[in-house]
Order: C-alpha cells, then structure tokens, then sequence
C-alpha cells in the first residue's frame, strides 16, 4: 500500500475506499447509497463497477438507476471528448503486455479475455449465494484480478481490506508475490523470468490444490452435493 498508493501516486485508493465503503452500506441495506458510492469510486477508476451485479442482487433496478445517474453526472462534463474520455483503456486492452493474467496467458486475446472477465463479474453473483457477503466479494474480485489482461501488482489492493476480515493464506500469499513482476525492469531486454512468475502465482496454486483436496478420490455423485458454508452471515 505505501509502496503502490503514498509513493507511486496511484489513485486506487480513492476506488478501494468507495469499494469498501459501497460493501459495507449494502451489507446494512442501503442499496442506494452502496450504489452511490460505487458510482463516486467508478468515476476515479473503472473496476468497482464490476461489483454492481453483488450490491444489486435481489434489489431490483431502481438502485442501477441511482448507479446511472452518478456515473452519467460524473462523466457529462467531458461528454464532448467522445471515446477520448476513456484515454488509454482501449490501448491497455489491446496491444499493453506486462505481467498478462491466466487467460492472456493462454489465449493471447483482447476478446477472448474480456468475455471471460464479463462471464466471471456475471456468473460469481449467481453462483455464491449462500456465502457471506465478503466472501463473495473475495471471490469476485480475486477471479477479475488473476484473469486481467495485465496483473500490475497495485491491482491487489482492493483485495487488502476484504482479507482483514475472511482471511485467505492463499490470497495474502498472493498480495505479496505478485511483487516478483517487478522482476520485469531487472534484465534486458524486459520480460518476467518464468521463476517469478512461478514464484508469484505459487500461493493461489497451493490454495486451489488444498480447495480441491476433499474431492480427490471422491464419487462424481458427492461433487455435486452442496457443502455448508462457513461464515455463511451477512459479513
């Protein structure tokens, strides 16, 4: 955080609070002001508004409305720039490589990449229901994190706050390894020695291989029998 935020001056701080503070209106039910907020945070950088989908479940469209209206007042003041008001985001998508996630990793494909990412911020609401509330946001942004077209190390952070609360040893694990992409500046010319990006995705490795423990062996009959869900409250 002061490495990424204080020093190098990224604004994922502004986003990480309105994230944070969005989760937490919505776990008190005020769905309209978790929306509000995430429109504020949508406005400084665009990937809280992947988590739209969690605050509006069950809560019909009239908080999407709320969530509209910020995010249009926000973005009306520079309308006349067209697409020129999303700057590099096209270029990012398409020709930035530094660090690519797992699906850029195996299919080197802006769309093939995106759809994945929307697939993931539509399926996750749908498939968690039952798991606490932080839990599932855990999950969500976790899985848009490692499948990003490039994982910049300050991309962690909104995961920080929720970790404090549902710790994961794989997920810290990872908040900390994904610092060997800085790996990247230490030879020429630039690349990411295969060892630190061993090293990096190694925790989530690790914890997705003890995840799966329970059902090495099993009966495909027992895969799909629903298993309680710890910590299944509203936090």
């Amino acid at each position: 955080m002061l490495v990424e935020v204080w020093s190098s001056g990224h604004l994922d701080a502004l986003a990480v609070l309105s994230i944070v503070a969005a989760v937490r209106l919505a776990i008190g039910g005020r769905r309209h002001a978790a929306v509000a907020v995430l429109g504020l945070g949508t406005l400084v950088k665009l990937y809280p508004a992947t988590l739209l989908l969690l605050l509006l479940d069950g809560s019909g469209v009239a908080p999407l409305a709320t969530f509209a209206l910020v995010v249009v007042a926000g973005y009306a003041p520079f309308a006349h720039l067209g697409l020129g008001a999303l700057g590099s985001l096209p270029q990012y998508v398409t020709t930035e490589f530094f660090n690519p996630g797992l699906v850029r990793t195996l299919i080197d494909s802006p769309a093939t990449t995106m759809l994945a990412l929307g697939a993931w911020v539509v399926l996750v609401p749908l498939l968690t229901r039952g798991a606490s509330f932080v839990a599932r946001v855990i999950v969500l942004v976790g899985g848009i994190i490692v499948a990003s077209p490039n994982i910049f190390p300050w991309y962690v952070l909104p995961l920080v706050p929720f970790l404090a609360v549902r710790p994961s040893a794989a997920w810290i694990g990872f908040t900390g390894t994904v610092a060997f992409a800085y790996t990247f500046f230490l030879g020429q010319p630039w690349a990411i020695p295969v060892w630190a990006r061993v090293v990096e995705f190694l925790p989530l490795v690790v914890g997705a291989g003890w995840a799966l423990k329970p059902y090495v062996g099993a009966d495909r009959r027992e895969w799909l029998i629903a298993r309680p869900v710890r910590g299944g409250g509203q936090q």
